[in-house]
């Protein structure tokens, strides 16, 4: 992970950046990387993300129950005050994290209850929407570019949480002769993902019979076989693809191609 502070301000510039671009919007301009929204609807989505993670910060939450009861924010009467009370509520957010340490417990959807994944899920949602805003709204659809550490942490956080977090209870049985190595070729960060088949009950009750993926640091920590395949760009390509945004050089392929391309059927399977 990052620091407090690296994951503060790219919140902050990068919900900058997204307002900057929609503001040149049409309210109703269609947001082609988000195909259900359009300009005001992304606007929104920051702001109520933003006001949704404060109250967490802020309320007595503990259980999903209790995230469940927070008060939405109302959507504002105007456009004008919908880009007012964005910004308010970025400034709050990044207000509220800066009065906690990244190590201390907080709600969460996910298996990490912990300030920091609050703080770190914010700045790459923040990312990944400025990307949205600035092709719904720039004359080629590009988009500008991404801080390659924040890029490098995006790929990290995408393999472990939404990938690889295997759901407390569930068994992960790694396929033999699946592993890919994941590699960004410009900071040399490597990740190892295994084709795996879970089953068992989660704690929530939810049963699992399905395949996923296992993520590991490298070829030899988790006790498995070796890379049999790579999947490999520069971090930043490799977190717009994680992502299913555009990127800006098409992610190389090597090993055994067909391992690679079930691991991207399952990557690209998965609920993001």
């Amino acid at each position: 992970m990052l620091s407090a502070e690296r994951y503060c301000n790219a919140i902050s510039t990068e919900s900058a950046l997204l307002r900057d671009a929609l503001g040149s919007a049409e309210p109703d301009a269609h947001i082609p990387t988000c195909p259900d929204w359009n300009a005001d609807d992304l606007l929104f989505h920051i702001y109520e993300e933003h006001v949704f993670w404060r109250q967490v910060l802020t309320h007595p939450v503990r259980r999903d129950a209790d995230a469940a009861e927070l008060e939405p924010p109302e959507e504002p009467e105007t456009r004008g005050e919908l880009f007012t009370v964005s910004e308010a509520a970025t400034a709050a957010l990044i207000g509220e994290l800066g009065r906690h340490e990244l190590s201390e417990r907080a709600w969460s959807w996910a298996s990490d209850q912990s300030v920091g994944f609050i703080a770190r899920r914010q700045a790459h949602d923040a990312v990944m929407h400025r990307i949205d805003a600035e092709v719904a709204t720039r004359a080629a659809g590009g988009s500008s570019p991404v801080d390659v550490d924040l890029a490098e942490d995006g790929v990290d956080e995408v393999l472990r949480v939404y990938l690889g977090d295997i759901p407390e209870g569930v068994k992960a049985t790694p396929r033999r002769a699946s592993g890919v190595r994941i590699v960004a070729t410009d900071t040399g960060a490597t990740w190892m993902a295994f084709i795996a088949h879970l089953s068992g009950t989660g704690a929530d009750g939810t049963e699992y019979d399905e395949i996923s993926l296992m993520v590991a640091d490298d070829d030899t920590a988790d006790g498995h076989d070796h890379p049999v395949g790579v999947f490999s760009a520069t971090a930043e390509d490799l977190y717009r693809w994680f992502w299913r945004r555009p990127t800006l050089t098409e992610p190389k392929r090597g090993g055994d191609l067909v391992t690679v391309a079930e691991f991207e059927r399952v990557a690209r399977a998965a609920d993001l």
